[in-house]
């Protein structure tokens, strides 16, 4: 490792307080606004609706393996 190389350091990182909220109204807009600055609306609007797992789409399991389809079934086990 190259510790003489330019680059970012510990004191580059900027140090802010905490957020002071992780749910609720600003965790909805957030990606509502993210989402409007690069699509439109309409568009914002139907992927969302997409999103619904119930008959869209799942996203892929990063943090830990999928479970079983089954658990996603709106009828019971």
């Amino acid at each position: 490792m190259d510790r003489g190389r330019s680059g970012a350091e510990e004191t580059d990182v900027p140090i802010t307080p905490p957020e002071s909220w992780a749910v609720g109204l600003p965790a909805v807009a957030n990606p509502l606004w993210c989402s409007l600055e690069q699509t439109t609306v309409r568009r914002t609007a139907l992927t969302l609706l997409d999103l619904d797992q119930t008959r869209g789409f799942d996203g892929l399991g990063r943090a830990w393996p999928e479970p079983d389809p089954a658990h996603r079934r709106s009828d019971g086990p």
